[in-house]
């Protein structure tokens, strides 16, 4: 198996949301083959995380792609299909990544239709349209039943054993990731002590 190759790090980062600090003195690096699963309490930042790595991918000009925990993005008049054509204009790839989250038969459906892990399902399909080695997911997990959690986990897997990297935020145990607390890192903890 290749050397993991380092994808991004940060060093004694300061991480704010809304002009007010959240988490201080945060220090990570992420590999290739790397699952991160990103652990705390509600409001800890977890997510203020998430956007500010996607922000500095950005800025480094670092492919990655950043997979939000609610589905608001989505448009409920148009179909499954044609939400995911907004990410993509490979049909068959969409319709690959549509089949591995068992979404094919709802393909045609308006969004609208759709229960809430449905459309999270249509959500984690992008993840699939993506060539990008890094993955950002907030709640990834959030209103899906325990095949769509399946489907998931084994993408997830595969994208690992291709020497993809993910950080992940998530309040559910993550098989197989390394697990990094914030709560040291919270600035009202600190702020405490």
């Amino acid at each position: 198996m290749p050397a993991a190759t380092p994808l991004f790090s940060l060093n004694d980062a300061t991480i704010t949301r809304q002009e007010r600090r959240v988490l201080h003195g945060l220090s990570l690096c992420v590999a290739s083959g790397q699952i991160l699963h990103l652990h705390g309490a509600n409001g800890i930042g977890k997510t203020s995380l998430l956007r500010f790595i996607a922000n500095t991918c950005l800025k480094l000009e670092i492919k990655k792609v950043f997979i939000p925990s609610n589905t608001s993005f989505l448009k409920n008049q148009e179909t499954v299909i044609e939400n995911m054509s907004f990410w993509a204009t490979d049909q068959n790839r969409i319709k690959t990544a549509l089949h591995r989250f068992g979404m094919d038969a709802l393909a045609e459906r308006p969004l609208r239709l759709l229960s809430a892990g449905q459309r999270q399902r249509v959500n984690l399909c992008r993840l699939l349209l993506s060539d990008a080695a890094l993955w950002l997911i907030d709640e990834p997990l959030n209103s899906l039943d325990d095949d769509g959690c399946a489907l998931f986990f084994k993408t997830l897997i595969t994208h690992q054993s291709m020497g993809g990297a993910a950080l992940i935020a998530s309040h559910v145990a993550i098989p197989g990731a390394e697990v990094l607390n914030l709560t040291p890192f919270a600035v009202a903890n600190k702020d405490a002590a």
